[in-house]
C-alpha cells in the first residue's frame, strides 16, 4: 500500500516535458500548425518562441527553418552543400541548461517551379519531419503516424557533441501517384467527392445509410501531406473521374471549389499538385479532354 502511495505521488507530481519551438520564415503557411500539432499530442508544453532563439531552460528546444537559432548552429557552407531541396540538421545539447537537448534544422528551396503565398522550402519541410522522427515521431504509415506518448526519453538523450547531418535528393523529380481509379482510402476525397455507398449516383442517395463528409475526411488529406513529406516526395498525382451520367455532379462548383481547395493545400506544404487528364480515353471513368 505504501509503495502504490508512493507511485501515485510520483505520478500526481510528473510534470510536463517543456520543449520551445522556434519557426523559421521559411516554413509557408500549413507546416507551421502541424509541427505544433504533432508536438501538443505527446502531452509536451510546447511554446513557440517569437524571438527567434530558444528559451534556454527548455527540456527540449527544436528550431525548423531559417531562424537566429537554426543559423547559429547551421553555416551558409553547410546548406550550400545540402543542395536543392536538400537539408542540414545539427542535433546537440541547449546551451546554458547543461542536459537540455537542442536541435535546429534548415534547407533549401527546390529547382522545380514553386506556388503559394509564401512558398515554404522543400528543403526545410522534409528537415522538419527528420526532426521529429529523431524525437520519436515515425510516419511509415500514410494514415497512422506513431506519436510518442512522452518526450521524456527524446529530450534527456543530448548527445554530448553536435551531430551533424546533412541529407540531399538523388532525384529532382519524386513523384507519389495515387491510383484513384481504385477505391482507396483517399479516393473520394481527391475526386471532390463525399464518400457514400451510393457513389456519385445522386437518384439512389435516399436508400443510402452511409455517408462520410468531404469535410469530415480532410484530417486524413493532412495526414497523407505529412507522409509525403517524411518521405521526401515533391508532388502528388492523381487522375481525376467524369462520367456523363453524374450530371452536374460531375463538374458542380462544389466539387471545382474542393478541387482549389486540394490543391491549395499541397502548395501551403511545397508540394506540386498534378492530375492526369487524357486527350480521349474513356477508361474507368478518366477524366478527358474531348468528346
Amino acid at each position: 500500500a505504501i509503495l502504490a502511495l508512493a507511485l501515485c505521488a510520483g505520478l500526481a507530481t510528473a510534470r510536463a516535458m517543456s520543449v520551445d519551438v522556434v519557426l523559421g520564415d521559411n516554413l509557408g503557411p500549413l507546416l507551421p500548425t502541424r509541427l505544433v500539432t504533432h508536438l501538443e499530442a505527446t502531452g509536451a508544453a510546447v511554446s513557440v518562441q517569437a524571438t527567434g532563439k530558444c528559451g534556454g531552460s527548455s527540456d527540449l528546444c527544436l528550431a525548423i527553418g531559417s531562424s537566429p537559432a537554426s543559423q547559429a548552429v547551421i553555416s551558409p557552407e553547410l546548406l550550400a552543400q545540402a543542395g536543392a531541396e536538400g537539408f542540414v540538421l545539427s542535433d546537440g545539447r541547449l546551451a546554458g541548461s547543461g542536459t537540455g537537448r537542442f536541435i535546429a534544422v534548415d534547407g533549401n528551396p527546390g529547382q522545380l517551379p514553386r506556388v503559394g503565398d509564401p512558398s515554404p522550402s522543400s528543403g526545410a519541410a522534409y528537415g522538419a519531419y527528420a526532426a521529429l522522427e529523431r524525437i520519436g515521431f515515425g510516419f511509415v504509415h500514410a494514415f497512422q503516424p506513431v506519436i510518442p506518448s512522452s518526450l521524456a526519453f527524446a529530450a534527456s538523450f543530448a548527445p554530448p557533441t553536435p551531430q551533424v547531418t546533412v541529407e540531399s535528393p538523388q532525384w529532382p523529380v519524386r513523384s507519389w501517384h495515387y491510383h484513384t481509379e481504385h477505391p482507396l482510402e483517399l479516393t473520394d476525397f481527391l475526386q471532390g467527392f463525399d464518400a457514400t455507398c451510393a457513389g456519385v449516383n445522386a437518384s439512389a442517395g435516399a436508400q443510402c445509410a452511409f455517408i462520410e463528409s468531404w469535410d469530415s475526411m480532410f484530417p486524413d488529406m493532412l495526414r497523407f501531406v505529412d507522409w509525403l513529406l517524411a518521405s521526401r516526395q515533391n508532388r502528388l498525382e492523381w487522375i481525376p473521374l467524369l462520367n456523363w451520367q453524374w450530371g452536374d455532379q460531375g463538374t458542380s462548383p462544389q466539387r471545382l471549389a474542393r478541387f482549389r481547395n486540394i490543391t491549395a493545400t499541397l502548395h501551403a506544404a511545397g508540394l506540386l499538385a498534378v492530375v492526369d487528364v487524357p486527350v480521349a480515353e474513356r477508361q474507368q471513368n478518366a477524366w478527358y479532354m474531348t468528346n
